[in-house]
């Protein structure tokens, strides 16, 4: 059964196959030994770094990544959060998001999560609720376009500067990062990490966590350690197990086809890719790339790149909801005054 959902998979999302996911499950396919979850909690505590591997589409892989973060932020000092699902453009609205001054459905608005995630909400509020809870930081450290590999290695850089740039800027704090797991190989994002904090003569203790790896799954019941559950995998790298190989994949399999049947419902026309693509075509035609381009700078460090600039985009928005995009963005009553004259005039500013 689990061959079946994973040849559907495959048919359907042809990025298994690639290279990039190759890495990962080459890495992550030997037990050393059985763990447990006390062992793993303490060398997060020794570790400066915690890398999460996330699945995106399971709800127990956010469930599991909210219950570790609690307990690094219950036995650690300056926990921060750094997570995939928000860009690092969309800083600003986590920070207000972070501090309660942002409704829940307005910050999903604002992030664009339904269109530029997508996966199930339930899960992910809770690794927010927890850093909530323990009044921890939040930071954005993934950047555009996600679909499809192409870009990734520039997404695995960019991610790196931001991580690099939390330490820099905060030498005590331990980074918590959630972030898909094939990001988690050892020359992905965590070389990019070493290796940014190198040209500043740091180092950092990291751990690494993936969560419910089919392979590692099948050698621990060959063994009769099927309910185990954390695993040795590597230096400083550990697996652990919440669900079954069968519900891992059929909870992949199942969001992909209702973003199948969504896509099919859904009669709205999104237009920033309208607009991303002018500004990219743009871009081209002046040689800039905007993963390079530093538009803000501390000292010698870039501290955002010019794809942290491009706007939010917003589009078939009823007068209400304008004037709330407005407010929100601190136009002016002059300034709102004069966009909606230009809409009403042009159908768009």
């Amino acid at each position: 059964m689990v061959s079946l959902i994973k040849r559907e998979i495959a048919r359907i999302d042809p990025n298994t196959s690639r290279r990039y996911i190759r890495d990962f499950t080459e890495e992550f396919r030997r037990l050393r030994e059985v763990s447990s979850y006390d062992d793993l909690v303490i060398a997060c505590y020794r570790a400066d770094v915690v890398y999460i591997g996330d699945y995106h589409a399971l709800p127990s892989s956010q469930a599991f990544a909210a219950r570790l973060l609690r307990e690094i932020a219950s036995r650690s000092r300056q926990v921060i959060l750094a997570v995939e699902m928000v860009y690092g453009r969309s800083q600003r609205v986590l920070d207000r998001w972070m501090a309660g001054e942002v409704g829940e459905e307005e910050f999903k608005r604002r992030i664009r999560y339904d269109l530029e995630w997508g996966y199930d909400w339930s899960g992910f509020r809770q690794i927010f609720e927890a850093a909530r809870d323990y009044g921890l930081r939040g930071f954005g450290i993934d950047c555009p376009p996600r679909n499809g590999l192409r870009y990734i290695g520039k997404r695995d850089t960019y991610a790196g500067a931001r991580i690099a740039d939390i330490f820099l800027k905060n030498p005590g704090a331990k980074v918590v990062a959630v972030i898909g797991e094939s990001h988690l190989a050892s020359g992905h994002l965590p070389d990019k990490v070493r290796r940014l904090l190198r040209e500043h003569n740091l180092e950092k203790r990291s751990v690494r966590v993936v969560q419910n790896v089919e392979e590692i799954y099948w050698q621990l019941v060959a063994r009769g350690h099927e309910h185990a559950d954390v695993a040795l995998v590597g230096r400083n790298c550990y697996c652990v197990f919440n669900t079954s190989p069968i519900a891992k994949y059929e909870s992949y399999r199942q969001t992909i086809n209702r973003w199948k049947s969504e896509s099919a419902d859904d009669d709205q026309i999104d237009l920033t890719p309208t607009i991303y693509n002018m500004i990219d075509t743009i871009l081209r035609f002046l040689s800039v790339d905007k993963y390079r381009m530093c538009v803000r700078r501390e000292g010698a460090d870039c501290v955002e790149f010019l794809v942290d600039y491009f706007p939010e985009v917003y589009s078939h928005v009823d007068a209400a909801t304008l004037r709330t995009v407005l407010e929100a963005n601190a136009f002016g009553q002059s300034g709102i005054a004069e966009i909606r004259r230009q809409i009403a005039r042009k159908g768009s500013c």
